[in-house]
């Protein structure tokens, strides 16, 4: 039997056709309202794309948040496993290279500065000798991280960095530049060690 004298059979039996139109109402096992169905009027979605949303449970506001990401796929799979929160992953704003090298850029800048005679230093400077004999006092009180650089120019050996109540080294000792042209820093490390030398 032809499909057309099947339907002519069903439209004759007062079937759900024998109106010419078939209501949600008498599709066999469906639920979904005529107004759910007219949702998906237009819609030219894939089956594969749809199945893309299987277990959101994002709410639309979340991912309107979304709007205007240009990212490929294989870019939103480098977040697969991430736990970091958005508060954590705030912090990389404008970073554009490795973190290290950003942080590495950022290190302390030290303020130059030429002493001919007898002088204190202040923390986060440069100290440059150029003088003989000059006793270049420590600051007092440093904390931990505190940096003196110092630097001799004048061909000299026997210029003399003061302790200021802080070890150098480990010892309760101040320190001779004993070597012309010399140059390191001095890093506060703690009250036992004191100030260290740095590179």
């Amino acid at each position: 039997m032809s499909k057309a004298r099947v339907l002519a059979d069903l439209v004759a039996a007062g079937g759900e056709l024998a109106d010419g139109a078939i209501s949600a109402s008498e599709i066999s096992g469906l639920t979904a309202s005529a107004a759910e169905l007219n949702k998906l009027d237009g819609v030219t979605t894939t089956t594969a794309e749809l199945n893309i949303l299987s277990g959101v449970t994002s709410s639309a506001t979340e991912l309107n948040k979304l709007d205007g990401v240009t990212a490929s796929t294989a870019e939103l799979n480098k977040l697969d496993g991430v736990t970091a929160s958005a508060a954590e992953l705030s912090h990389t704003t404008g970073v554009t290279s490795a973190i290290q090298t950003q942080i590495n850029t950022k290190q302390k800048e030290l303020t130059p500065t030429v002493v001919t005679g007898n002088a204190a230093a202040t923390k986060d400077t440069r100290v440059v000798l150029n003088g003989s004999a000059i006793t270049l006092t420590l600051p007092a009180g440093p904390s931990a991280g505190d940096t003196v650089a110092i630097t001799e120019i004048g061909g000299n050996n026997n210029n003399i960095i003061a302790r200021n109540g802080s070890n150098i080294m480990s010892l309760a000792e101040d320190m001779t530049v004993d070597a012309a042209y010399a140059a390191f820093q001095l890093q506060f490390v703690n009250a036992t060690i004191g100030w260290a030398i740095a590179q």
